[in-house]
């Protein structure tokens, strides 16, 4: 179906002369001017000039009175269009934004009525000139609005269908499918899809989302696009620096929380405490040439995890056994204190982190500009010990996660009608993470505390990034069929990353209560054994090619096609197997098509309609192809029965059936059909609307079953005793082309530029989501009815409002308000720890079609499938599994939330300082 629906668009594309304009990092102006009598002007020259950083950019109208200016940084700008004969305009107070294409006209007088005529009026409210689905952000509103641990990301929630699916996520998507950009080069992490990095908050100059319809110059995403740019220094000297604390003083309790001991002692608040502070400096290097800008951060934090359990108290009688095994690995008696049963304990844990952004800009002439700029991240979590110390302080572990990353970009107005951009970028990604004692985990049943850290701690890796970037715009002279901007280029990305994952290769003792373990003989010892080292390189290439085509002054078209592969193999079966698997480097047919179009009727600036539908690929991650290595040979379990505590290997030994983790051989690249159609308005001269429909699909998203998951029936209720169909192995993990999603949105955005002393959004989104559970970690619960896994998505909330408002009161005080509503998220109604089916896993949905090993019937609950339960009901299901009858089911909760700020400025001359109160 993808290659029918590509070959099609292509053949569009391939109708019209090329391909077109989008922008990474810059904004651009386009418009018409003309005399008093409406003749068009050809000739005349039109110059932007930033007025902060003085950086100028000129272009000339054609022979139909037509000019384009692009490559403009964000910011404030003031625009003049001069020609002999006529009289000078001016306009000031226009605010470009990243991706922004605005129409900006000229009427032109003859001269000698005046010298010059000056405007002030901001870009229209309105862009009537794309189909995308977007939102963007400014600085003033990330200096106003309230954000928890001054991360930027938080903001996201705040754009048109957005979601949490596996992170923040838009329309449906997954959260590891969106693909993030920083001053035009990626920000996306390869092993995980996650955001990389996140600069300092203060040398972010504005971002954007784009949701829907975007263009083929973006790629390797199919869920959203997001979009920042950093700061620049300007042709004044300018500082800031900052000072936050914050701690348990100033946070209330959830109301939900515990408040009194079971003792009836008051429980005191859990610890907290958090400083942070910074500041920026920038200024001129060489006035209207050279700039540059620099924003230190450092986060120091002090938090906790807890945790509920029994342990023995020092004086115990411990075995000497247990008592040489605690020696042995360093622990203290004395930490047991007087034991207990049922008790929560609390640990410290410490944050260190440091962001630096430097960035210098230079106009090396009137038609080139370079920008270079470093982004460094430093940051430490360990561990540490309660005062006073208690036994949960050996379940710790420490990490540390080292970023350093250089770009530079060089943009380049060739000719009057060509412009070329090209970026590189070099990093590094180093991630360690230790357990804090190097000791075997000790589980003890019954309730018992777990000692040791945690199995998964002990990994590292360090990865490698470089990525060429380079786009070259062509705007033909012939205007027969109309204006064309036609625009290609290539993104090619070298990633390598070597590393390791030593899941339990310390081992893990289990008791089966508290009285083996003071006696000291542990039922089993498992341990992992062999080498996870791994290797995982990948080259990813995109290539497209786009026509932003203008036939007639109210119409844009756009008609785009980008090509994306990703060569990564399955290095982990090159040990197992002799070679590399082929991962997805066999699908090489991902051509994706995009068209749209936007009408304003009678070539205003006020209106347009606009609609498109395009193919989008996705990243596939490497954690995908890392899983593999857990696969014997290349790594072996180790399991013990009945174990030595102080020599847990000179017992029998005994390999147990292995789990393997394997790929589908002919696996495809994620792939979804996005489409929108909608109206947006001017309203009034700072107010707009925007309603959008957007439908997307999507299709080969990874999913893992257990092929060799336990024949139903097999198994006791528990989950325990359950048959294979092959014994020889445990369960049989297959990465295929799985995950499948639908979503439906309506959305009303509506935005008001500030005016009057206020600024601020509201948007509200009535959407459906389906899928069948998208997420690569994700196993059908039921492996052998895979069709209840069908259902809404994790957080399909029908109803969602998402606003903000920023207000300047009297006196220097300024108000920032977020205020959202989600109705309810959908409900699974689960068996908790029992196994209904008898396949040996637990946690099954309640569906007459799975007991077998209890009577259900007359339920059909499925994955996600109910939002209510009444108080019946639930009486029912407790009934069922002979659970107390209760008087009132509190219900699913609907969210409501409201986040504020309040700043008070103190000014002396151009200095000052503010004073921020914030409340979440």
């Amino acid at each position: 179906m993808r290659m029918v629906f590509a070959f099609a668009a292509l053949c569009a594309v391939l109708a019209f002369p090329a391909a077109a304009a989008a922008q990474l990092d810059t904004a651009t102006v386009i418009g018409a001017i003309a005399d008093s009598q409406g003749g068009v002007l050809p000739g005349v020259t039109v110059t932007a000039r930033n007025v902060l950083t003085g950086f100028a950019f000129s272009g000339v109208t054609d022979a139909e009175g037509r000019y384009r200016i692009a490559l403009l940084p964000p910011g404030r700008y003031e625009l003049a269009a001069e020609l002999q004969g006529f009289t000078r305009v001016l306009r000031q107070g226009v605010t470009l934004t990243i991706g922004s294409e605005a129409v900006i006209n000229f009427e032109l007088a003859p001269a000698g009525l005046a010298e010059a005529i000056t405007v002030t009026a901001d870009s229209p409210v309105v862009q009537t000139t794309t189909a995308t689905v977007q939102n963007t952000v400014t600085r003033d509103q990330i200096d106003l609005l309230p954000l928890i641990g001054r991360d930027i990301e938080s903001l996201l929630r705040l754009s048109p269908a957005a979601q949490n699916n596996n992170g923040i996520a838009f329309a449906g998507a997954r959260g590891r499918s969106n693909q993030w950009l920083i001053d035009g080069v990626d920000n996306s992490a390869d092993i995980t899809g996650n955001s990389r990095l996140s600069p300092t908050i203060d040398s972010i100059q504005e971002y954007q989302v784009l949701i829907n319809n975007y263009k083929a110059e973006f790629g390797r995403a199919t869920g959203g696009i997001i979009n920042a740019v950093t700061r620049s220094g300007t042709n004044d000297f300018n500082g800031s620096a900052f000072f936050l604390f914050r701690d348990e003083r100033f946070m209330s309790r959830s109301p939900y929380a515990v408040r009194i001991e079971p003792d009836g002692r008051p429980r005191p608040k859990d610890p907290f405490q958090r400083i942070h502070y910074g500041g920026t400096f920038g200024g001129p290097l060489v006035r209207d040439r050279v700039h540059m800008f620099a924003a230190y951060d450092r986060e120091d934090r002090d938090t906790f995890t807890s945790t509920t359990g029994s342990f023995p108290a020092a004086s115990a009688s411990f075995s000497d056994a247990t008592r040489q095994f605690l020696v042995q690995n360093g622990v203290d008696l004395a930490l047991f204190g007087a034991g207990g049963t049922n008790l929560r304990l609390v640990r410290p844990e410490f944050v260190d982190s440091h962001k630096l952004t430097a960035r210098i800009d230079s106009q090396l002439t009137s038609s080139q500009l370079v920008t270079m700029r470093h982004l460094f991240f430093h940051e430490v979590e360990p561990s540490g010990s309660a005062t006073p110390p208690t036994v949960f302080d050996l379940s710790g572990s420490s990490s540390l996660d080292r970023d350093n990353y250089f770009t530079a970009s060089h943009k380049w107005v060739m000719s009057s009608n060509r412009l070329n951009e090209a970026s590189v970028q070099v990093g590094q990604t180093r991630f360690d993470s230790r357990a804090y004692l190097g000791m075997p985990r000790v589980t003890i049943g019954g309730g018992g505390v777990s000692l040791g850290g945690d199995p998964d701690a002990n990994q590292a890796r360090t990865d490698y990034v470089y990525q060429f970037v380079d786009t070259m715009t062509w705007m033909p002279s012939n205007h027969r069929f109309g204006e064309h901007v036609v625009k290609a280029g290539a993104d090619i990305k070298v990633f390598r990353s070597d590393g390791y994952f030593d899941s339990n290769f310390l081992g893990s003792f289990s008791f089966l209560n508290m009285t083996r373990f003071l006696e000291g003989t542990p039922s089993t010892f498992t341990q992992r054994r062999g080498n996870t080292q791994l290797e995982r390189p990948n080259e990813i290439y995109g290539f497209f090619i786009q026509d932003d085509w203008r036939p007639l002054a109210s119409l844009t078209l756009n008609l785009g096609l980008r090509y994306d592969y990703e060569a990564a193999k399955t290095e982990a079966l090159r040990e197992i197997e002799g070679t590399a698997g082929p991962g997805v480097s066999k699908d090489r047919n991902n051509f994706g098509p995009r068209v749209w179009f936007v009408w304003a009727p009678g070539g205003g600036t006020t209106q347009a309609f606009y609609g498109g539908v395009g193919l989008y690929y996705d990243q596939v991650i490497l954690n995908v192809q890392g899983n593999v290595r857990f696969t014997p040979p290349k790594t072996v379990s180790v399991r013990i029965d009945n174990p030595n505590l102080l020599s847990p290997l000179s017992g029998v030994t005994s390999v147990p059936a292995p789990s393997v983790q394997l790929l589908d051989p002919n696996l495809n690249t994620p792939y979804s059909v996005n489409g929108s159609v909608g109206y947006r308005r001017e309203l009034f001269t700072n107010l707009g609307i925007d309603i959008s429909y957007i439908h997307r699909r999507e299709w080969d998203q990874i999913l893992r079953n257990d092929d060799n998951a336990g024949i139903p029936g097999t198994a006791r209720i528990d989950g325990t005793g359950r048959v294979r169909p092959d014994p020889a192995i445990d369960s049989l993990l297959i990465y295929r082309n799985q995950g499948l999603n639908q979503y439906r949105g309506l959305v009303v955005d509506v935005r008001k530029r500030l005016s009057h002393n206020v600024q601020g959004a509201i948007n509200y989104t009535l959407s459906k989501a389906l899928d069948n559970g998208v997420n690569f970690l994700s196993s059908y619960q039921v492996p052998s009815r895979p069709d209840l896994n069908d259902g809404p998505g994790t957080d399909d909330r029908r109803h969602r409002i998402a606003s903000h408002a920023e207000v300047n009161l009297p006196w220097d005080v300024q108000l920032g308000v977020i205020a959202e509503y989600q109705s309810e998220a959908p409900l699974s109604i689960v068996a908790g720890l029992r196994d209904l089916n008898g396949d040996g896993v637990t946690g099954d949905w309640v569906n007459s079609a799975l007991c077998l090993n209890i009577a259900c019937a007359g339920f059909d609950y499925s994955r996600n499938s109910v939002r209510e339960l009444s108080t019946e009901e639930a009486n029912r299901l407790r009934d069922l599994f002979g659970l107390t009858l209760i008087d009132d089911f509190e219900n699913n909760p609907k969210y409501v939330n409201v986040d504020a700020t309040l700043q008070k400025r103190f000014r002396f001359g151009r200095h000052g300082f503010r004073v921020t109160a914030e409340a979440f």
